[in-house]
């Protein structure tokens, strides 16, 4: 079975800086759950994960701006880092695979939908 181990994030929609969730496995207790107030960032986390495996978020008011910027954290924006990146970590048995998609925005970009 192919396990997600870890999400790395870094200034993805809600998630300023580098942020890493582990997902602890156990095979008494095969289920992690995600809870949260509205805006924290949950639906964050499943737009990441779809972004960095297929390059689509699946929501349009993020996948039809083609400079990325709906997808950069807005505090990242005013600190001037434009730097996009998702790390994901599966494992499958005993071996181990990084999928990782990153995006550097230009300077310069100045237009939130």
């Amino acid at each position: 079975m192919l396990k997600i181990r870890s999400l790395e994030l870094k200034n993805f929609i809600q998630y300023s800086g580098t942020q890493k969730l582990d997902f602890s496995f156990n095979e008494n207790r095969p289920l992690n759950v995600v809870f949260g107030e509205n805006g924290d960032g949950k639906s964050g986390i499943i737009k990441s994960i779809r972004w960095v495996l297929f390059g689509k978020t699946s929501d349009s008011a993020f996948d039809e701006d083609r400079n990325y910027l709906n997808l950069l954290n807005r505090q990242a924006f005013k600190d001037g880092d434009y730097e996009i990146k998702v790390n994901l970590l599966l494992q499958k048995d005993d071996d181990e695979y990084v999928i990782t998609r990153s995006k550097n925005l230009k300077k310069g970009l100045s237009h939130f939908s």
